[in-house]
């Protein structure tokens, strides 16, 4: 009976999701204060949205933060980075400002194909810079590693190591701000990234465009004699690297560990790494064995471990660790799995399926809708509008639904997600501010 009644429930929550987000009012959310209420979901056909029901009662999700910032940053440890009037400061998810905002800006990672992305809060520290001068600051916004002009950018800690760029040369520092790899060694650097397992890997501009990747161990010694015309952070204790137009895999001591003999491969997750071969790809384990035939493109990465992969018939469907294909290509969008359950489209209907692929509530058609990327915290975004230019909104693997009412998103991190409308007063032409799901 519990079973009937959750997916009662669930079905009950679906079938308001075309109303909120194609047939809602069109009206984008004003800034608020601190104690917004929660918003609840026109049904549809009533313009007041007063159908007398006990569904309709229902607060999905409130505004915890006001939409009243310039830009923001996700949630990480407990803090976010707001921008307002050029200046930075943090908030915590009561939307406090718990670190005054002065500061011009707050470090960016750089990732390993040269892009960067915001940082956060790593290991209790957060990169921020002051007139010019780059420095950690700690969750209260003391000063633990001090402001130095000495900093071209700075990255995250990781595993108790942030690279740092001194004078366009790489350098890594501890937690203390004590240099374990000194400046000056390395070339000029082109990036640089940080993994769990002790290892950084820098890739370094030789000119005219070209980069080489080498590997730093702790002691600022290179770990790898060769270098490498394309690489990829270690991960799980092997990286992926390119030699001539193959790839291999090697370990932490520089030891090729799986043949170069595929056109492109990825680092591995959960124990799998995706491999290409004639055009195709297909999985292999930590032993080089192939788990998989090449028969697959599009695939996501491993999550409960199940990964939606597509098939060159552009169908979806799911394959497990051993790779046993578990639930069947049929789907003509599949997000990954979280907490037991992944987002599926049939078609013009959308809906949620368990680990074995049951359908946990009918499949429910949404003029228009779809997804905008996969689960993040346990949410997917969704648009009302597949040519781009509609609206966003979530719907979570609880079955709860945000609609689409907000102009820009980011996906959830620590249960709070960063939604946006446009302002043509603000700086960036929007504000920013978060949203919680209830319950």
């Amino acid at each position: 009976m519990k079973r009937i009644r959750f997916i009662l429930s669930i079905a009950l929550i679906l079938a308001f999701v075309l109303s909120a987000c194609a047939g809602g009012d069109g009206n984008s959310p004003a800034p608020g204060g601190t104690n917004t209420p929660s918003r609840n979901i026109p049904a549809k056909n009533t313009p007041d949205g007063n159908t007398n029901t006990p569904d309709n009662q229902n607060a999905l999700y409130t505004e915890v933060v006001p939409l009243i910032y310039d830009e923001v940053w996700p949630f990480s440890e407990g803090r976010a980075a707001v921008r307002l009037d050029n200046k930075i400061g943090f908030i915590d998810q009561s939307g406090n400002e718990v670190i005054p905002l002065q500061y011009d800006y707050v470090g960016r990672s750089i990732d390993y194909t040269g892009g960067e992305f915001p940082s956060r809060f790593s290991e209790g520290l957060a990169p921020v810079n002051l007139y010019g001068r780059w420095g950690f600051i700690d969750a209260d916004g003391n000063e633990v590693i001090p402001f130095t002009l000495e900093y071209d950018y700075v990255l995250p800690f990781r595993d108790g190591i942030s690279v740092v760029a001194v004078s366009g040369y790489v350098a890594a520092i501890d937690l203390n701000g004590q240099e374990v790899v000194p400046s000056g060694v390395y070339g000029v650097v082109y990036a640089a990234y940080a993994t769990s397992d002790g290892v950084t890997m820098v890739s370094l501009s030789v000119g005219g465009g070209s980069v080489r990747n080498t590997y730093i161990g702790r002691n600022g010694k290179p770990i790898i004699e060769g270098d490498y015309n394309q690489a990829r952070p270690f991960s799980e204790g092997l990286a992926a690297v390119k030699t001539g137009s193959l790839w291999g895999f090697i370990d932490t001591a520089g030891n090729d560990a799986i043949p170069y003999k595929y056109t492109n491969a990825e680092s591995f997750s959960e124990g799998l790494a995706w491999v290409t071969n004639n055009g195709k790809l297909g999985l292999i384990d930590k032993g080089g064995n192939e788990i998989t035939e090449f028969k697959y493109k599009n695939p996501q990465p491993f999550s409960d471990g199940m990964a939606a992969v597509q098939l060159f018939s552009d169908k979806w469907g799911y394959i497990n660790k051993e790779g046993v294909e578990v639930i069947p290509f049929m789907y003509d969008e599949a997000s990954d799995f979280k907490n037991g359950i992944a987002a599926v489209r049939l078609d013009d209907k959308w809906g949620f399926i368990d680990r074995e692929g049951n359908q946990l509530a009918p499949l429910i058609e949404y003029e228009g809708l779809t997804t905008y990327g996969r689960f993040s915290d346990g949410a997917v975004t969704i648009m009302d509008d597949p040519s781009g230019n509609g609206k966003f909104g979530f719907f979570t693997k609880d079955g709860l639904v945000v609609p689409c009412v907000y102009d820009r998103v980011q996906p959830f991190s620590e249960r709070m997600a960063a939604v946006a409308v446009r302002d043509k007063d603000s700086k960036t032409g929007w504000k920013w501010g978060f949203i919680k799901i209830d319950g």
